[in-house]
């Protein structure tokens, strides 16, 4: 697993709340969504860190409302 450090996640999760560009904030949000998911899996093992956690769920919630509400996802047809 490729290592992660703990702020990455919140580094891409900020560029990605900035972005106004939908194409741009598409590969954003994956990005913040991969880091947020291996950050996850650095973590999983530990009791600790559950401030991080928290902020970590927090941004999960809110890519998936970007994802919902600027990208119209999911997309009907």
């Amino acid at each position: 697993m490729p290592e992660v450090r703990p702020v990455m996640w919140e580094e891409k999760y900020q560029k990605a709340i900035r972005q106004t560009d939908k194409e741009q904030l598409r590969q954003l949000i994956l990005e913040a969504e991969q880091a947020l998911f291996l950050r996850s899996r650095q973590l999983e093992n530990s009791s600790d860190y559950h401030e991080e956690r928290l902020a970590m769920d927090a941004a999960s919630s809110a890519l998936l409302a970007m994802k919902i509400y600027k990208l119209g996802w999911p997309r009907t047809k």
